[in-house]
């Protein structure tokens, strides 16, 4: 029976679509507490996987998470794809509260 390289494992994890958390992290650029506390609210999808329950992600479910958080607004309205679908409501600074 072959043995893996440490090389040819690493070369399998970035084709796979499953992330771990720290990947997840550092693809979306937030941190492990961040996308710990989005699964435990229920606002990113995860799968628990084996008898240590480690958590997986999938690569799409992170990008869905990701565009779930984008603005409507348009900041930048001379960049490609940048206009905006019918029906979308202006995004609005709210001023903070008076105290």
């Amino acid at each position: 029976m072959p043995t893996e390289t440490p090389e040819a494992a690493q070369a399998e994890a970035a084709r796979s679509p499953w992330l771990t958390v720290k990947e997840a992290a550092a693809r979306a650029k937030v941190s492990d507490e961040t996308i710990y506390g989005n699964i435990k609210r229920g606002r990113l999808r995860a799968a628990r996987i084996g008898a240590r329950k480690d958590i997986r992600i999938l690569l799409d479910w992170l990008d869905a998470w990701m565009v779930s958080l984008s603005t409507p607004a348009i900041i930048n309205p001379d960049a490609p794809g940048s206009t905006a679908p019918a029906g979308a409501i202006p995004f609005k600074r709210r001023a903070p509260p008076r105290r």
